[in-house]
């Protein structure tokens, strides 16, 4: 994988390197795993201060575009599939599961009736004997 930045000369020097950045791993030229040079390399052969690519990559970690591993480097994170829901009909989150071609499934860990604790016994305003359902 060859990395191909143009930086034109002028102002926002950091915006062009992240706009680019961004796009090449949008665009999947840039693909998951694939690892950057590091930022004084990257500094070096674009010439921009180390600082700023440093910041681009630490930007982009940030909003988990990038990834870095210390002592081996920065690499392209791995894309996650955005889950997406329209606001114009509630559905649950089964459904929206169902809909995506997925399955869920429920597992009771823990449920029965408890003594409360002092915390829930002040905030319910429960008295001496009351119990309360717990379930996980």
């Amino acid at each position: 994988m060859e990395l191909h930045v143009v930086i034109e000369g002028g102002r926002d020097l950091s915006g062009q390197l992240y706009r680019q950045l961004r796009e090449a791993i949008r665009g999947g030229r840039l693909a998951a795993g694939a690892q950057l040079p590091p930022s004084r390399l990257l500094a070096a052969q674009l010439g921009l201060s180390r600082k700023t690519v440093a910041e681009v990559y630490a930007r982009m970690t940030f909003e988990r575009l990038l990834v870095g591993r210390v002592g081996v480097g920065t690499f392209v994170a791995p894309q996650t599939r955005r889950v997406e829901q329209s606001l114009s009909q509630l559905t649950s989150f089964t459904e929206d599961m169902a809909r995506r071609g997925m399955s869920v499934t429920a597992i009771w860990l823990d449920r029965g009736l408890y003594a409360p604790s002092p915390e829930e016994t002040v905030t319910l305003g429960l008295s001496a004997g009351d119990q309360v359902a717990r379930i996980a």
